[in-house]
């Protein structure tokens, strides 16, 4: 929430282009249990990564994963990923 307490509109970013992703990554059951319902509560709207080249999620199109409230999003680059946030 904000200062006034309206709802702030939440878009994550989470780059791992220059560093591997931590062992938790892939470890979607605790993300589910653990984070998820944290990023829901708080209202979060999208969820983008950004991820390095190859990587075979890169491409599809953003869906809601799991009990997630919003869609994620896996971009090859930056500005991609921007974009799809602010659309």
């Amino acid at each position: 929430m904000g200062e006034s307490g309206e709802a702030v509109n939440l878009v994550p970013l989470a780059e791992w282009v220059r560093i591997p992703p931590p062992p938790s990554f892939n470890d979607m059951e605790w993300r589910d249990a653990n984070i998820v319902p944290r990023y829901n509560a708080v209202g979060v709207k999208k969820f983008a990564f950004v991820m390095p080249a190859g990587m075979p999620l890169i491409g599809n199109d953003p869906e809601a994963e799991g009990p997630a409230a919003y869609p994620t999003g896996y971009f090859g680059t930056r500005e991609d990923a921007l974009g799809w946030l602010a659309s």
